[in-house]
């Protein structure tokens, strides 16, 4: 299991109070997005998101502030390409200030846009957002010529933190991220298996797991034995239905592929020790003097 997030701001009535605000604004933004624009919606949602993010660390927080933040975490997960509208702004902002030295100006600019888009991906688990953050596993550009575990982290860098909070279970590394080759090399290798289809994947607080196809799509399945953090994605049916498959053998990937229809060795191993018996028998009754 990945990090995630503490619980650690203190509670007052002015917070109680603000709090409330917020949970009402956002809640009536959510009903008037209906008619916004595309960019309009994700601006918005994204702002809700963060914020409510942020209300959701504070020890003694209500109810109220899981469901909004749930509900426009839903509302993202809903779009088709959540992920990449993050991942296309940030490779434009890259392609802006490639050849601008230093990191102040519109290359700070750039930088406050992917830290903040990161952290948005670490907001939305699902296999395009995996799909997304692990492509960037290779993007070091903006390294500036400094090595890792300087002030300038690459993207790369940067993917990997949101992976780490993303909820994921069964993380590669069970330890914080420390920005040296050694942990760039695991969390790439952990892709390369999870992009082949090798290796499922799932996420906290969801009952279901996802493997990638070769083309890029991938299979949702019904977690068979859900921890019990698991719980069906609110208002996410119709996505999942879309992709459902049954669930591989548990005996691994070879029987996977066996195709469909297939009999088991078991079955084709008695069969023959049947057939066998059946022609002995024979022998031994036509061989009998009359």
């Amino acid at each position: 299991m990945c990090q995630s997030l503490g619980a650690a701001d203190d509670w007052s009535r002015s917070s109680r109070e603000n709090e409330k605000d917020q949970v009402s604004i956002w809640r009536n933004k959510l009903d008037d997005l209906s008619m916004s624009s595309e960019t309009e919606t994700y601006e918005q949602l994204s702002l809700g998101l963060i914020n409510m993010a942020h209300r959701r660390q504070m020890e003694g927080h209500s109810e109220e502030v899981d469901k909004v933040f749930s509900d426009i975490q839903s509302r993202l997960l809903r779009f088709s390409g959540h992920a990449q509208y993050y991942a296309e702004e940030i490779k434009r902002g890259q392609e802006s200030v490639e050849g601008i030295p230093g990191i102040s100006g519109p290359r700070g600019d750039y930088n406050r846009l992917r830290e903040r888009n990161f952290q948005i991906l670490a907001l939305l688990p699902s296999p395009e957002t995996i799909h997304v953050l692990g492509e960037f596993l290779a993007d070091d550009k903006d390294l500036l010529g400094v090595g890792r575990g300087g002030s300038v982290m690459a993207n790369s860098s940067l993917a990997i933190q949101a992976l780490d909070k993303i909820g994921l279970r069964a993380c590669p590394q069970q330890r914080p991220f420390t920005d040296l080759p050694n942990d760039i090399i695991v969390w790439r290798d952990w892709y390369e298996r999870v992009r082949a289809g090798t290796l499922v994947f799932s996420f906290e607080g969801q009952n279901v797991e996802y493997r990638f196809n070769p083309d890029g799509t991938w299979e949702t399945s019904a977690l068979a034995n859900a921890p019990h953090d698991a719980r069906q994605l609110p208002n996410s049916s119709d996505t999942l239905k879309e992709r459902e498959v049954k669930r591989p053998p548990q005996s691994g990937i070879a029987e996977d592929l066996r195709p469909q229809g297939s009999l088991s060795p078991w079955i084709i191993g008695a069969a023959v020790a049947l057939l066998a018996a059946a022609l002995w028998i024979g022998v031994r009754s036509s061989s009998r003097p009359g």
